[in-house]
């Protein structure tokens, strides 16, 4: 009886140590493979540039445009600086994010500047509504927002009149939906924590994108995705 024990544990013990090392293998590969490269190579030009402020809204072509760690920045003098996917729909009951996947009509909706601190949003049927950007000088109305794999992110609320106009466009109802906002320093979300702790070698600065700054589409891509709309 106690050889049998022995020789129990013995088998324990190997199949403990073979998967520390598969483990440790895993790991080693999975880091070598996540590492920024030293080394790069040209495979295409840009044509194009363009930012989203609203997630899942009407994107803004560019000329010019600053690439900053959290994402592309509209430039220019007397208006906001309009900082990609910082805006964010979601709903009023279960504080899910919205997006156009549900609601196609979202990427008719369009976000534009002409004084710094205001944007104006325009979308088929709507009247045009003017909106002062959430800022440390107001009161801040924190909420918190469901993203991608129900990730618990804090934003701004941006008011009740914008709430009835996003809904109103939307779900053909006066309420359901809310606007929020990504204010630097104040709604910081945590990249130190599965899944996106994995990614955090190349993106620590989730905000409210899914995990990158940036995408990448070939005009071929686009050039598909219009004959098949």
């Amino acid at each position: 009886m106690w050889y049998m024990h022995v020789r129990m544990g013995g088998s324990l013990v190997l199949v403990a140590g073979l998967g520390l090392l598969v483990w440790w293998e895993s790991r080693r590969r999975n880091r070598r493979r996540l590492q920024v490269p030293t080394q790069w190579r040209q495979v295409g030009k840009l044509a194009s540039l363009t930012v989203f402020p609203l997630k899942s809204g009407r994107g803004i072509p560019l000329k010019e445009g600053e690439c900053t760690e959290i994402g592309l920045r509209t430039l220019g003098q007397g208006a906001a600086h309009l900082r990609d996917r910082f805006f964010v729909i979601y709903g009023d009951k279960y504080f899910d994010h919205k997006n156009a996947k549900t609601y196609p009509k979202m990427v008719l909706i369009s976000i534009s500047s002409e004084k710094e601190g205001e944007v104006t949003f325009e979308a088929p049927g709507m009247p045009a509504l003017k909106l002062q950007v959430p800022d440390h000088a107001n009161k801040l109305n924190d909420k918190y927002c469901l993203l991608w794999l129900n990730d618990k992110v804090k934003t701004l609320d941006c008011g009740e009149e914008v709430a009835s106009w996003m809904s109103r466009y939307i779900l053909d109802k006066e309420s359901g939906v809310r606007l929020g906002y990504h204010l630097e320093h104040v709604t910081q979300r945590n990249a130190y924590k599965p899944p996106w702790s994995a990614f955090r070698v190349f993106y620590d600065k989730l905000r409210t994108k899914d995990i990158v700054p940036a995408y990448r589409l070939t005009a071929s891509g686009i050039k598909y995705l219009k004959q098949e709309r």
